[in-house]
């Protein structure tokens, strides 16, 4: 197998998604704190969230049932894989979310606090997921189109040579189109956890776990449906559903929002 050029468009959809990785969630950020008068660190909460419920606990608890059960019975059994999927992803963030809005954002609650907690929570995903992956694959793709890259291989062996060409012709060979995908997908994303937050708060705020099932459901309704598309429909066909699920979502969290008062917890 050769290096082949990667395409201008390829190299634009990694800028496009590295870049809304990055600057929707300071934007949004910012735009909460100067329009919201939200508190910066609400966001580094939301984000500490994120790291300590997805990153580590769900992270240890789906190596140990891989390595209990191995890959291959969830790739025999798609809809228990699916299924197992948006369970943890629900109980994990969910339940993460609402402890820390509990506890940790005690003296700081308000819906606006809320809003910039979801920004931390799903900004730093968006910065981890995808945004250091085509931050490295667009470094990856100005080696290989500068003609640089035999350079490097040259200096490994044969057999490992043939195994690096081989997974960095993901570069060359995924349509341009597709690398827009991921950034689009953030959009969504930043989006829903922004909404999950919210409704979040309203239980925290009012002590209703009524609101909590909310989340947990949406969550992993939204999860699931994923996994189990990937393997029926094309990514397209994937992000416009959850575009439509994710609008759904927000336009009826906007309602809910509006008509929160702006410190639920204090007023409580």
């Amino acid at each position: 197998m050769t290096v082949e050029m990667i395409p201008s468009a390829s190299i634009t959809g990694m800028i496009f998604s590295c870049a809304i990785s990055v600057v929707l969630p300071v934007a949004l950020a910012v735009f909460a704190m100067v329009r919201l008068k939200a508190k910066l660190l609400s966001f580094f909460i939301g984000a500490l969230c994120f790291l300590l419920s997805s990153m580590v606990l769900e992270s240890m608890l789906h190596r140990y049932v891989i390595a209990a059960v191995g890959n291959s019975f969830f790739e025999e059994h798609i809809i228990l894989y699916a299924l197992y999927g948006g369970l943890t992803a629900a109980v994990f963030e969910e339940t993460g979310r609402f402890l820390m809005m509990k506890y940790l954002m005690k003296n700081r609650s308000s819906k606006e606090n809320a809003v910039l907690f979801g920004i931390g929570h799903g900004g730093l995903e968006a910065m981890l997921i995808v945004g250091l992956t085509y931050l490295s694959n667009l470094m990856i793709a100005f080696v290989i189109n500068e003609g640089r890259i035999d350079q490097l291989l040259s200096v490994i062996d044969e057999s490992m040579r043939e195994e690096t060409v081989k997974q960095l012709s993901v570069l060359w060979t995924t349509p341009s189109a597709e690398m827009f995908l991921p950034g689009i997908e953030r959009i969504s994303a930043i989006v829903l956890q922004v909404c999950l937050s919210v409704i979040i708060y309203r239980a925290v705020s009012e002590k209703k776990w009524i609101y909590y099932v909310y989340a947990f459901l949406i969550h992993m309704f939204v999860d699931t449906g994923v996994v189990l598309m990937l393997s029926a429909v094309s990514p397209y066909i994937i992000e416009i559903v959850v575009f439509a699920e994710t609008a759904v979502i927000a336009f009826f969290t906007y309602r809910m929002y509006k008509n929160m008062p702006k410190n639920e917890m204090e007023n409580a």
